[in-house]
């Protein structure tokens, strides 16, 4: 059995941001947004966030320090293990407030 794997568009250069389709099933069934960093092949880091009902959008564009950034929240941390025991690692965000004052 394989885990399901949904794509986004990250950059320019039209790179895809790969992460477990679970994440978006996860943040529809308890209503909660998600987040997680990932870097581009371009070496762009991009924040992620997964909304319930909207799905995956880039929310910040930036260097290492988004994944300093995104250690430093106290949002509830996670991780995902797939059936091949790889893991992912991600956030809930407690409010979507919180993503929106962070980045003002």
């Amino acid at each position: 059995m394989s885990d399901g794997v949904r794509t986004l568009r990250a950059c320019k250069e039209g790179h895809v941001l790969s992460y477990p389709e679970a994440l978006d099933n996860r943040a529809n069934v308890e209503e909660v947004d998600l987040a997680f960093c990932s870097y581009c092949p371009c070496r762009t880091v991009y924040l992620v966030v997964i909304s319930p009902g909207e799905g995956a959008r880039v929310a910040a564009v930036g260097g290492p320090q988004l994944f300093e950034w995104l250690e430093e929240q106290d949002w509830p941390r996670s991780t995902y293990v797939g059936h091949d025991g790889s893991m992912f690692l991600y956030r809930m965000v407690p409010s979507p407030l919180d993503l929106i004052l962070a980045f003002q």
